[in-house]
C-alpha cells in the first residue's frame, strides 16, 4: 500500500499493486529512458510528455522502486490508470528550479490532487 506522507501511489498492473514514487534511483531510471541530463530537464521533458513515453517510463518507475514487471502487463494498463498515477505522482514529485544546486530537487509540500 501506498505511502502519501513519501510521495507513493499504487499503480495496478497485471493484477497486483505496486507503492510507486520518485525515488533516486526511478528518476534516474526515468532521467535515462527520457535522455535527460539534470532534473531540470526531466521535469521539462515531462511536462510535454508523450504517448510513446508511457512504458518505458513506468517501468522505470517500477524498477527504479525495486518492482519487476513484465514489459507485457505494461502494455494492457489501463491507460486511465497510468495517467491517473502519472498525475498524482507528479503532484508529489519534488520541486526542481532553474539554477538551483545542479538541477538538485528543493523541498516544498505536495500538492493535493483534486
Amino acid at each position: 500500500m501506498a505511502n502519501k506522507h513519501r510521495g507513493e501511489v499504487d499503480v495496478i498492473i497485471g493484477g497486483k499493486t505496486h507503492a510507486i514514487a520518485f525515488t533516486l534511483d526511478a528518476l534516474g531510471r526515468v532521467a535515462g529512458v527520457l535522455g535527460c541530463e539534470t532534473m531540470v530537464d526531466v521535469e521539462a521533458r515531462l511536462q510535454t510528455f508523450r504517448v510513446a513515453d508511457f512504458a518505458p517510463v513506468m517501468i522505470a518507475m517500477l524498477e527504479g522502486n525495486g518492482h519487476q514487471v513484465d514489459a507485457a502487463d505494461i502494455g494492457r494498463m489501463n491507460p486511465r490508470a497510468y495517467v491517473d498515477a502519472m498525475i498524482a505522482l507528479w503532484a508529489a514529485r519534488p520541486a526542481v528550479e532553474e539554477g538551483s544546486a545542479g538541477g538538485a530537487p528543493t523541498a516544498r509540500p505536495p500538492k493535493r490532487v483534486a
